[in-house]
């Protein structure tokens, strides 16, 4: 998992992404099922004054050639789908200015 990239990210990995973006965290499996695992990233990310924590589930194939996000949560709260979408935009440095306090 740590190896794989996003999808419109390729220049960096993933492993390489939450290590740079991530003050600290851990990963662990969360379920295992006949055809894919749920495996999750559990994080902290501090600023201006506070510490977010963040969980990002996967799902992974038993192959392990593919995975897709299957939930982000910042703070127990579950992102939307366009608000995942604009979480790993920021993530990967772009759209430094998106966090506005409605969301997290």
């Amino acid at each position: 998992m740590r190896e794989g990239v996003f999808y419109n990210y390729d220049n960096q990995t993933v492993g390489e992404t939450f290590d740079l973006f991530f003050d600290s965290g851990w990963w662990e499996e969360v379920s295992t099922h006949e055809e894919y695992n749920v495996v999750a990233f559990y994080g902290e990310k501090s600023f201006d004054g506070y510490t977010h924590d963040i969980g990002i589930e996967f799902i992974i194939t038993h192959d392990a050639e593919e995975f897709d996000i299957k939930a982000i949560f910042v703070d127990d709260t579950e992102l939307t789908t366009y608000e995942i979408n604009d979480f790993l935009d920021y993530m990967h440095g772009e759209h430094p200015d998106w966090r506005d306090g409605t969301t997290w």
